[in-house]
């Protein structure tokens, strides 16, 4: 859910932002609070402003991701799995024009892209290498949780 109660169908900086907005947290605040549970890194209040700003240019490293969603979930604790969830989807929209769905259990192990028929063969290349890095990411922090 995004911070309003909807599905995430937006973009990082826009559910960055209807947070912000929501729950009257500043971008100094939300640093703050914004730690990577897994390796202590912080965010800077430069970098989430940068992020509602649009000003990104790449899509975040996963520790970026740990620390806002552990930002964002600080009055719902067990919300963290799920926010982070939401923050990656969001991610994924933004930065790569992805939507992320859920998949049928039977198909683990299988993702689905639909990619713009329009697209050049570099910008599909681009589209699979950023798909490709994140479930990398993915198999790497639970590999780390292991």
């Amino acid at each position: 859910m995004a911070p309003n109660g909807s599905a995430v169908e937006g973009l990082l900086s826009q559910y960055v932002q209807e947070y912000m907005v929501s729950s009257g947290c500043s971008a100094r605040e939300l640093a703050k609070r914004a730690t990577d549970p897994k390796t202590g890194l912080k965010l800077a209040h430069t970098y989430i402003s940068a992020i509602v700003g649009g000003e990104v240019a790449r899509v975040p490293d996963l520790w970026r991701l740990r620390a806002l969603a552990n930002a964002l979930s600080v009055d719902d604790p067990g919300g963290y799995t799920a926010r982070l969830d939401q923050i990656k989807a969001a991610s994924a929209r933004q930065w790569l024009d992805l939507q992320v769905t859920s998949a049928p259990d039977d198909a683990a192990g299988a993702i689905t892209v639909p990619v713009d028929p329009r697209l050049s063969d570099a910008a599909r290349r681009r589209i699979l290498r950023g798909a490709m890095a994140l479930a990398e990411a993915e198999v790497l922090d639970l590999e780390h949780d292991i």
